[in-house]
């Protein structure tokens, strides 16, 4: 091979990706070609290691003046309670634990599950309220916001995907979740009616991140 091009280019890093490429570099003209529309890491890492030069560079802005992008509207939705100043970082990031005790009012392992409703002690029920209230407190405004428009949700963790799909569902809107361990002919039917416009909320963690084409798609929920 002479030539190979690289889709989410800011992978190219990984270990995993060096053995692709030393593979591919027997031949010892063999060039790459790097694409992706997020190049900075959170561990800052740099695509310097693997690409020798940058080629081309269309930022957002630019995408959305040449037409490419449509035009970003944010709001910022005021949630009572919701403090994220306890939360820890991970990797650049959110802790994951700590943000589902936020996000989702109680971690899962504080909800006594598996257990039988009079078998729950008071800690456990008034774990469960709090998540209860919490699910509530970000399905409401996220419909008031949608507008009827078709929604893409992102959860915390699997369980909290599945259970915003549920609360939405209980507020009269037809939602699903996709995450990880889905079915693939669940996922593939869930997808396809979202993109049919019979589904308005699709909740999921780490699946709707890179790759994925809904042109329908008009609010997302961060």
């Amino acid at each position: 091979f002479g030539l190979v091009f690289y889709a989410e280019a800011h992978h190219a890093t990984a270990s995993s990706y060096a053995t692709v490429i030393g593979w591919f570099q027997q031949n010892r003209q063999c060039r790459f070609l790097g694409i992706t529309a997020t190049p900075d890491r959170t561990d800052e890492a740099m695509l310097g290691q693997v690409f020798d030069i940058v080629s081309y560079t269309h930022d957002i802005n630019h995408g959305i003046r040449d037409g490419w992008l449509v035009p970003v509207r944010q709001a910022y939705v005021t949630v009572e309670d919701l403090d994220f100043s306890e939360c820890r970082t991970t990797a650049g990031d959110l802790n994951e634990r700590d943000l589902e005790r936020v996000m989702a009012g109680a971690n899962s392992d504080e909800l006594g599950e598996g257990k039988r409703v009079e078998e729950l002690t008071e800690e456990e029920l008034e774990a469960r309220r709090r998540r209860e209230a919490m699910l509530h407190k970000v399905v409401d405004p996220t419909l008031r916001e949608a507008q009827g428009r078709p929604t893409i949700v992102f959860g915390v963790t699997r369980q909290h995907a599945q259970e915003l799909a549920m609360m939405f569902r209980r507020y009269g809107v037809r939602s699903e979740a996709v995450v990880m361990d889905t079915p693939l002919d669940e996922r593939a039917e869930i997808i396809r009616a979202f993109k049919a416009g019979s589904l308005q909320v699709l909740c999921g963690v780490g699946v709707f991140t890179e790759g994925r084409d809904a042109p329908n798609a008009a609010v997302f929920v961060v």
